[in-house]
């Protein structure tokens, strides 16, 4: 038999299996499938490459929620584990060995920037800039930085102040007998100092809670108002409770067949880099696993990143990095002339 003949028995062959999978399909109702198996059957009739993936893209578009529902849906979500304490807020009294503290997610960007820790970062802008800097921690409570000497101004932003809760329950463990603890690998003097750093840092005057949903407008009136015209230094945004790191519903929850979520989450970007302050300010932010389409994602970094750079920011994706990951990216403001 010739090759062309093994080409069209293979095409044969494989129109077939199509057309059973999509009967299997048909019979148990599941649209979505038999939808994607009939264009792949058009395709192998056309003998052409079926492109799954820009198949998908199309479906979504064709079928994508506006943006202002799935607004609507995450805004109603309820972004509160028991008792409103989040694990993930940051207060880490050894932090760089703890996957929950904010120098593990941006470990490489800091490394970047020739930095350990976020307080070693704050000494070096305050002192680079002579002057206190300003702090804000979006989706958290402001608990990453311990030592406030060179800060003029710290703050938070949550669904709810938790700083009582967590002052009691510190307590408490300091209060626990040294045999249970040293189930847990800390000392007694590792819990009281933490417990007194909390203690210290709640009570700080510039440390300031603003409490409500970011995806509300007048969060933002807030923020912008307490920019007082000079902007925030270092910004950190890492929910990784509302991002997924959860029990509670999150972001992923919230359905959206298109780039809706991605649109939100750039616009709040946008937002955020209105904040910075032209002094070199430094955004430290995660992005939400939002299973962007591959093509949607190197487009929209292509286009996005040398606009933003035209309008004077830099970005930092990691140690000998270029491009962004899937997780986490910082923007550097250029310092005005």
């Amino acid at each position: 038999m010739s090759f062309e003949g093994n080409l069209g028995n293979n095409k044969a062959e494989k129109i077939s299996k199509l057309r059973a999978a999509i009967s299997r399909a048909e019979t148990r109702e599941d649209e979505e499938t038999v939808l994607r198996l009939e264009a792949e059957l058009k395709a192998v009739e056309r003998g052409e490459t079926f492109n799954e993936e820009e198949f998908l893209v199309k479906r979504a578009k064709s079928k994508a929620r506006p943006a202002h529902h799935v607004l609507r849906d995450m805004e109603n979500l309820p972004y509160k584990p028991s008792n409103d304490v989040w694990v993930y807020d940051g207060l880490e009294v050894h932090k760089r060995e703890s996957k929950r503290s904010y120098e593990y997610t941006f470990q490489s960007i800091l490394s970047q920037i020739g930095v350990e820790d976020f307080q070693e970062l704050a000494e070096l802008r305050a002192s680079q800039l002579k002057r206190e800097i300003q702090v804000l921690d979006l989706f958290g409570g402001a608990y990453f930085l311990s030592d406030l000497q060179h800060v003029s101004k710290i703050v938070g932003v949550r669904l709810g102040n938790i700083d009582r809760e967590l002052v009691v329950k510190e307590k408490l463990k300091a209060e626990i007998p040294q045999i249970l603890r040293s189930l847990f690998g800390v000392t007694e003097k590792e819990t009281q100092d933490r417990s007194e750093i909390l203690d210290d840092l709640v009570n700080n005057k510039k440390r300031l809670i603003i409490e409500g949903s970011l995806y509300q407008g007048k969060i933002w009136n807030k923020l912008f108002a307490e920019n007082k015209n000079i902007g925030f230094d270092i910004i950190v945004c890492r929910p990784e409770g509302p991002f997924g790191h959860t029990d509670e519903k999150n972001i992923k929850d919230v359905p959206d067949n298109g780039l809706s979520r991605e649109k939100i989450f750039v616009v709040l970007l946008e937002r955020t880099l209105r904040l910075m302050s032209e002094d070199g300010g430094l955004l430290f932010t995660q992005i939400p696993e939002l299973k962007t389409p591959t093509k949607d994602w190197d487009e929209f970094w292509e286009n996005y990143i040398p606009k933003k750079q035209n309008e004077g920011y830099e970005f930092l994706f990691g140690q000998g990095r270029k491009t962004p990951t899937r997780d986490a990216f910082a923007v550097r403001r250029n310092q005005s002339n």
